[in-house]
Order: structure tokens, then sequence, then C-alpha cells
């Protein structure tokens, strides 16, 4: 299997936010809490996100003017 691309990276990331979004659109604090499901699928989503930040490129990410808490965390094995 191919890696993916900075693009496809990109898209990764995006679409586990939309995925997370639906996951809680209308669940209140309460019931995330208690729904075992909800919370792993959040956080499954959560792993995508890491990974494919911690993937990127290290061009790409020094293009935004910011805190980098992924290089930073780059540093540290």
């Amino acid at each position: 299997m191919d890696k993916p691309t900075p693009r496809e990276r990109a898209e990764h990331v995006l679409e586990a936010i939309e995925l997370i979004k639906e996951y809680v659109d209308g669940v209140d604090e309460n019931t995330s809490l208690e729904d075992l499901k909800i919370q792993s699928a959040v956080q499954y989503q959560f792993l995508i996100i890491g990974e494919a930040s911690r993937h990127t490129d290290d061009r790409i990410l020094n293009k935004y003017e910011y805190d980098n808490p992924i290089l930073y965390a780059r540093r540290f094995p």
C-alpha cells in the first residue's frame, strides 16, 4: 500500500473532524460520558487526526506561524 500524500492526509483530518461532529451532534455531556460507543468512535477519530498530523511533512507545517505542538512532540519520541 502506498503512503498517503500530504493532500490525502489533510483530507483524512478533515473527514475525522466531520465524523466527530456527527458523533456528538445533539448528544449532551452526560450521555457522551456514559456511552462507550461514542467515546470509542471519537477517540478513534482523534487517533486518525494524530497519525495524519504526525506524518505531515515539516515543510508544510513550517509554512504557518503558530506554536507547533506536532514539531515539538517530534523532538521527544
